[in-house]
C-alpha cells in the first residue's frame, strides 16, 4: 500500500473489509500493520482467509496459495497490536460462503443437507465433506476444520463485536427468493430479502403461516419489521435432527415420529379430490413442509419457512419430498432403513419417478440451475469421479486403468457375462446391451436363477467354473461391487471390469462409421447426431433426418424413452417407444438408433457416449437459455452444434391436435 496514503489517512478509518487475503506470514503481519495505523481507535477490520486444516483439503481439494492455522492467525493478528478478535467458520468456502458460524456455535440444523461443497479442484476429491460434518461436531472438531473464516479485529478490547452467531444465505437463488437467514445472540432470527424483488416474499409467508395454522399446523411467530421477517430463535432441534437420532436409536420411534409428520402434511390443506394415479389432491400443497424446516418441541413439530405453496397439488408428492431431503446428505440410512420402504408404507412407491420429476421441476428453478450449470460443473463435485477416486487408492494404475476405465476391452472377441441383475444391470443393458453380445447373467439371489432379464437368462456365477477363463469377460453391474468384486477374486476370475451407472463410456459405432458417400464428395462431418421423440412419425421428421445425413457420414439418432416423455415433456407419447425405434431405425437416413437414457438425456451425455462431430438441433433451440452453453462446450471439444430448420407446415402436435379434434367431434 502506498505510503503516502497510509501517512494521510493515519487513524481516519472505522472499518477496513478485506474479502480474501492471500500471501505470505510477512506479507500478512505488514498488512496487519498497516490496517493498524489505517483504523481509528474503535475501528474494526474484517477479513476472510482460507484455512490450511479445512475439511475441503481432507477430502482431495487441492490449495491454491499458502495458508494458516486459526492459532497462527491469532498471533499475527497479536503481534499487529489487536487487542480483540473473533473468528467465524465458513462453509462451503469464501468464494461460496452459504453458511457462517460463529466460532464455538453449535448449530441446531443438519447442515449435511442444507450445503453444496465447492472446490477448486472437483477432480481430486475422493470424500465426500458433508458426511463428515456430524462426527467433526460431535468431537469438536468443526471449527477448527472449517474451510475458511471471517475474521472481525478490533485494536480496542472493549470495542461490541458483532451479536451475530450463524448466517445462512440462498444468493444463487433467483432474485425474488434470495435470503439471508441472521441468528443473534439476542435470541433473534431475521430473514432479509437479498434483493428489492423478495419483498413481496415476507406478505406472502405471513399469508401461509394463517393459512397452516387455519388448519391445525403450528408455526413459529413471525412478525415483518424494517429489518425483515423476524421470530423466535428456538432452542430445539429441528424436525430433520430429532429423526436422524430416533432412526440411530429405535427404530420403531422413528417410524412413529416420521407417521406424526406424514399426519401434518396430511393435514396441511383441505382435500380437492382423489385422483386415481396420483392420490389425494390439495388445495395448496406446502412443498417445503419437510424435517428441516421444522423443530421438534415436546413430541410436536413446529414448523417455520414456509415460503412456497402449489395449487392443486398432490399430497403424495410432499410425502416423498419429506422422504428425499430426510436421507439426502445421510448415506449410512438406507442401511439402517431403506427408502424404499418408507416409500411403500406411505403407498407411493409405484409413482416415484413422476413424485421426483415434480421436486425437480420445484427445486431447478428455484436454485438456479440451468443459468448456473457451467459454474457448478467447474466448482461442485461428480460422485462417480469420487468414488473412482477412491478406487485409484486401491489398485495399482494398470489394473485400475483395466477394470474401471477401459471396461469393453476384449468384448469384441470373448463372452461378456454382466454380474448382477438389478438397476444397474438394466441401465448397463439399455445403453450397451445393443452393442455386447452379453452371453448371461449373472446373480447371487437364488430367487432369479432361472428368470430372464432382457430375454437373457440369470444364472449362478459358479457357472463359470466350468467354462475356460480365456473365453469369456465379467462385466459387473452392482452398486456396491467391492463384495463382488472379492468373489471374483476368490473364484480365481482375473478379466472382470466394473460398470459405473453414473458414467457414460465411450462406445464404438455399429460398423466402424463406414463413408457411404459414393458421389465421392466430402461431407462436413464424419459421425453426426440427433436426438427427439419421434412421435407419429412425418414429413418433418424425415426432411430433418435426410438434412442431417446430408451434412455427415455415419447419422446416429437418440430416441426419447416413452418414460422420458413422460417425465420431461409431460405428456403420453402416441405411438410407444419401442415402435417409434424401430421406425427411426428403418429410416434409410439413418445408421443407426437407440434409447435416450432417463438419466443422461442431455448433450453432454450423448458427446461422452458418441463423440460425435457434430450435433444437429432442430430451429426451436435457438430460444433455449441452455443452447449457446452447450455450444460453447462442444466446441472446446472440437465439435459443433448445429442448428437445421423445422419443416413449418407440420409436426407432431399438430397432428396430435388434429386426432383430438376429429375424436371429440365423434
Amino acid at each position: 500500500m502506498d505510503a503516502s496514503f497510509v501517512r494521510e489517512y493515519k487513524g481516519a478509518f472505522d472499518y477496513i473489509v478485506c474479502p480474501y487475503f492471500c500471501g505470505s506470514t510477512i506479507e500478512a503481519q505488514d498488512l496487519l500493520i498497516v490496517w493498524n495505523s489505517l483504523l481509528n481507535v474503535n475501528g474494526i477490520c474484517l477479513t476472510g482467509v482460507d484455512n490450511r486444516l479445512g475439511i475441503r483439503y481432507w477430502c482431495g481439494d487441492q490449495p491454491r496459495t499458502k495458508m494458516y492455522s486459526q492459532s497462527e492467525w491469532s498471533d499475527l493478528f497479536k503481534n499487529a497490536g489487536f487487542g480483540k478478535m473473533k473468528f467465524y467458520s465458513v462453509f462451503s468456502n469464501l468464494e461460496n460462503p452459504s453458511h457462517i458460524f460463529a466460532d464455538g456455535y453449535r448449530s441446531n440444523e443438519d447442515i449435511a443437507n442444507r450445503l453444496f461443497p465447492a472446490y477448486d479442484s472437483p477432480d481430486t476429491i475422493y470424500r465426500k465433506e458433508e458426511e463428515l460434518y456430524k462426527d467433526l461436531i460431535d468431537n469438536g472438531m468443526f471449527h477448527s476444520m472449517a474451510n475458511a473464516w471471517m475474521i472481525e479485529a478490533s485494536l480496542n478490547e472493549v470495542v461490541e463485536l458483532s451479536d451475530i452467531l450463524q448466517v445462512t444465505s440462498s444468493m444463487e437463488r433467483n432474485p425474488e427468493d434470495a435470503f439471508l437467514t441472521i441468528i443473534r445472540n439476542d435470541g433473534t432470527v431475521i430473514k432479509k430479502n437479498a434483493y428489492r424483488e423478495g419483498t413481496n416474499r415476507f406478505k406472502y409467508m405471513l399469508e401461509y403461516a394463517k393459512d397452516l395454522t387455519d388448519h391445525g399446523i403450528e408455526l413459529v411467530e413471525m412478525r415483518i419489521t424494517e429489518d425483515g421477517l423476524v421470530m423466535p430463535r428456538m432452542d430445539a432441534p429441528t424436525g430433520q435432527l430429532a429423526l436422524k437420532e430416533a432412526l440411530l436409536r429405535d427404530r420403531n420411534r422413528f417410524l412413529d415420529m416420521l407417521d406424526a409428520f406424514r399426519d401434518c402434511v396430511m393435514h396441511s390443506s383441505d382435500i380437492e379430490m382423489e385422483d386415481v394415479r396420483l392420490g389425494p389432491i390439495a388445495r395448496y400443497g406446502y412443498i417445503d413442509m419437510v424435517p428441516l424446516n421444522s423443530f421438534y418441541i415436546d413430541g410436536k413439530y413446529i414448523f417455520f419457512d414456509q415460503e412456497f405453496r402449489m395449487e392443486h397439488y398432490p399430497i403424495n408428492a410432499i410425502l416423498a419430498r419429506m422422504i428425499a431431503t430426510f436421507y439426502s446428505g445421510n448415506a449410512d440410512f438406507d442401511r439402517i432403513i431403506p427408502r424404499e420402504d418408507l416409500y411403500r408404507r406411505y403407498g407411493i412407491l409405484e409413482n416415484r419417478d413422476t413424485w421426483y420429476r415434480m421436486e425437480m421441476d420445484f427445486l431447478r428453478p428455484l436454485r438456479n440451475e440451468e443459468a448456473l450449470r457451467d459454474y457448478h460443473a467447474r466448482i461442485r463435485r461428480d460422485d462417480g469421479l469420487v468414488q473412482r477416486n477412491r478406487e485409484r487408492m486401491r489398485f495399482s494404475a494398470d489394473r485400475y486403468h483395466t477394470v474401471f476405465t477401459e471396461i469393453f476391452a476384449g468384448c469384441e472377441i470373448k463372452d461378456v457375462y454382466v454380474f448382477g441383475s438389478g438397476k444397474y444391470a438394466e441401465r448397463f443393458m439399455d445403453w450397451y446391451g445393443p452393442i455386447v453380445d452379453v452371453k448371461g447373467i449373472l446373480d447371487n439371489d437364488k430367487d432369479r436363477w432361472g428368470k430372464c432379464l432382457y430375454g437373457t437368462e440369470i444364472h449362478s456365477p459358479e457357472i463359470l467354473m466350468n467354462i475356460d477363463p480365456g473365453t469369456y469377460k465379467v462385466i459387473v453391474c452392482v452398486k456396491n461391487h467391492l463384495p463382488i468384486l472379492h468373489q471374483l477374486d476368490e473364484m480365481e476370475i482375473e478379466d472382470y471390469s466394473v460398470y459405473d451407472g453414473r458414467t457414460v463410456y465411450p462406445r464404438k459405432l455399429r460398423g466402424d462409421a463406414v463413408v457411404d458417400n459414393n458421389s465421392g464428395e466430402k461431407k462436413p462431418y464424419h459421425i453426426g447426431y440427433i436426438s427427439g421423440t419421434f412421435d407419429l412419425f412425418h414429413q418433418g421428421h424425415l426432411n430433418l433426418l435426410k438434412r442431417a445425413k446430408e451434412k455427415c457420414d455415419y447419422l446416429i439418432v437418440g430416441v426419447v424413452t416413452d418414460e422420458g416423455v413422460r417425465r420431461f415433456k409431460h405428456v403420453e407419447p402416441f405411438i410407444p417407444f419401442e415402435e417409434r425405434l424401430e421406425i427411426v431405425r428403418s429410416c434409410k437416413y439413418v445408421d443407426e438408433a437407440n434409447a435416450i437414457p432417463v438419466e443422461h438425456r442431455d448433450i453432454r451425455s450423448a458427446y461422452a457416449l458418441y463423440h460425435f462431430d457434430c450435433q444437429f438441433c432442430g430451429s426451436d433451440y435457438l430460444t433455449d437459455p441452455v443452447f449457446q452453453a452447450d455450444k460453447l462446450w462442444l466446441e472446446e471439444r472440437g465439435s459443433e452444434l448445429e442448428i437445421l430448420p423445422y419443416t413449418e407446415s407440420t409436426s407432431s402436435s399438430k397432428i396430435k391436435r388434429i386426432i383430438e379434434e376429429k375424436l371429440l367431434s365423434i
